[in-house]
């Protein structure tokens, strides 16, 4: 009876059927006839489909065998890596939900989310970059000191919490087993029962909770985002089929440099599109150019991930001589318009994806690869999938005309299932749509407009002034790599308006020339009033790999107590 079920679940796969997508059965779809091939390039070797199916379902049985199983909680503390691919998987496999730390999170914030997300597994790097994870837990849980190695945590800031399972071998008495000792544990229980995992995925559906994902919002804690089965499935394989917005341009052969975080929806699409694509991938933290670039050269990279502001300062670092666009591949739509602009076309006129976490990324874009052909006028595309948009008055909460800008309101297949601890139907308006807080516009031919962001205007002398407007005529000027605006206070306006730049290496700029570039460009109160010079490098950032816009406000307010060198108007 199990295996007509397997085979039934395998022909609605083969014909389509979204409906019956779970991740598992996507990622039997993926690695079937592919053992050899290498998915993960990692320490000068290769991992291969085969391997990481191997080592996800070893991972698996020994979690069964521990009692965890579909609805578990189960917390991934880990650097991206092939680890962190067969880690997650195994939780997927056995129908639980993965929870995405963050490995950036600091103490405060690490207890916060295995006590928020009622964790009660945390699969654990001991180390990974200069992080050293075994004492941030202590840190954070002084309560594991306690523990003597046997039986279950009992940890009151983590109450749920009752092991820890380690990739490498740790000397923490509170840490129960390793990887490698729970894969010599699973294979012990496939032997004993090698049909139970078959037996399980058929057991698990689309609708089964699938992740819970942290946002980088504007809120005092992240809030936490549930998504589906079928909606992590399906986004992986939708985006990968569309190849024109993350991942683009990629196919067999190639190797994709990841450097986004895997437990960030972009660097977890980023991943796994590359691999439905049958491209390989290899993993980097975010780097310097000239250091970025070694990496890129080493594994023979094809694409890397980031914004289009990494490709400036890659092209600045390898010189004139050698042009970047001949050498790598658009990875994501936020890359289109510099190859495109290498390509002589205007880069003003291509346009790019737009999506958020409760969307599992982006829900408007390209359709295909021709659309970046100067067809999206500049805009951010259309509705991707079944997704559905519509901008709304903020106030009267009716539908405005094309053209008008309001609030954007989204729904669809893809939108969360909601938030962890929160009432159903949080954010959502009366009509079943998000209430994403971006500012758009809709324009005649169904493309979508962004304006800004409603937390991040900025009111200067009682004028609006979106900060994205000024960022994006900043980075039009072939002398800026990065730039960013935001809001200070001022006793007299309000607010000012403050921009850091990041020039070209060798750049003259100053104060006064970029106010001469942007007057064509932006009405007169949206020129900054001061401006921050200093190295894209140096940028602080977010553990997304964003531009952390509080720790530049920060070195604003701490550069206007000393007074040193801010021009002013």
């Amino acid at each position: 009876m199990i295996d007509d079920i397997v085979e039934a679940a395998s022909r609605e796969r083969d014909t389509g059927d979204h409906d019956e997508l779970t991740v598992v059965n996507w990622w039997r779809r993926l690695a079937t006839g592919r053992d050899k091939e290498i998915a993960v390039l990692e320490a000068g070797e290769g991992v291969s489909f085969g391997d990481l199916d191997r080592r996800s379902a070893d991972l698996a049985w020994a979690l069964l065998d521990a009692g965890y199983g579909k609805g578990s909680r189960i917390a991934l503390l880990m650097g991206n890596s092939a680890d962190w691919i067969a880690a997650w998987l195994a939780t997927q496999r056995i129908g639980a939900l993965a929870v995405f730390v963050s490995s950036f999170f600091a103490e405060q914030e690490l207890r916060h989310a295995l006590r928020h997300a009622d964790a009660q597994l945390l699969l654990l790097d001991p180390a990974y970059l200069h992080h050293d994870y075994l004492a941030r837990m202590e840190t954070a849980f002084p309560d594991l000191a306690a523990h003597e190695g046997s039986g279950p945590l009992l940890i009151d800031e983590a109450p749920y919490l009752r092991a820890v399972w380690t990739s490498k071998p740790a000397a923490r008495a509170w840490v129960e087993t390793d990887f490698a000792s729970a894969a010599r544990t699973g294979q012990r229980v496939a032997a004993r029962a090698p049909a139970l995992l078959d037996r399980i995925a058929a057991e698990i559906h689309p609708a089964d909770a699938s992740a819970i994902i942290y946002t980088s919002g504007s809120t005092a804690h992240p809030k936490a985002v549930v998504h589906r089965q079928g909606v992590v499935a399906d986004k992986i394989r939708f985006l990968a089929g569309n190849n024109a917005v993350i991942p683009a341009d990629t196919g067999a052969g190639d190797r994709v440099l990841v450097t986004m975080p895997l437990f960030w929806v972009g660097g977890f699409l980023s991943c796994f599109g590359a691999l439905e694509r049958g491209a390989s991938v290899a993993f980097s933290p975010a780097l310097p150019a000239a250091r970025l670039w070694d990496e890129i050269e080493t594994i023979g990279a094809t694409h890397v991930t980031g914004p289009d502001a990494t490709l400036r300062s890659l092209q600045d670092h390898i010189g004139p001589g050698c042009r970047l666009a001949d050498r790598l591949k658009p990875q994501n739509s936020n890359q289109m318009a510099w190859f495109r602009g290498e390509q002589g076309y205007d880069p003003d006129s291509i346009g790019s994806a737009f999506g958020m976490t409760e969307t599992m990324g982006p829900h408007s874009g390209f359709r295909s690869i021709d659309d970046t052909y100067g067809m999206q006028a500049g805009s951010l595309g259309g509705a991707l999938g079944r997704m559905e948009r519509r901008i709304a008055d903020p106030v009267t909460e009716e539908d405005v005309a094309p053209g008008t800008e309001g609030e954007l309101r989204v729904r669809g297949p893809w939108l969360m299932e909601g938030y962890y601890k929160q009432q159903r139907g949080t954010g959502l308006d009366d009509r079943g749509y998000f209430r994403t807080g971006d500012r758009c516009i809709i324009d005649d031919a169904d493309r979508l407009h962004f304006v800004g962001r409603d937390s991040g205007m900025i009111k200067t002398s009682g004028a609006n002034v979106a900060p994205e407007e000024v960022e994006n005529a900043l980075r039009q000027c072939d002398e800026v790599i990065e730039a960013v605006v935001i809001g200070m206070p001022d006793p007299v306006r309000g607010q000012l308006v403050v921009a850091f730049v990041a020039p070209r290496p060798g750049a003259a700029l100053d104060a006064d020339m970029l106010r001469d570039w942007l007057r064509p460009r932006v009405s007169s109160f949206k020129i900054p009033r001061r401006f921050l010079f200093m190295p894209f490098d140096d940028m602080p950032r977010t553990a997304s790999n964003k531009i952390h816009r509080g720790a530049l406000a920060e070195i604003a307010e701490a550069r206007a107590r000393t007074d040193e060198g801010i021009p002013t108007n």
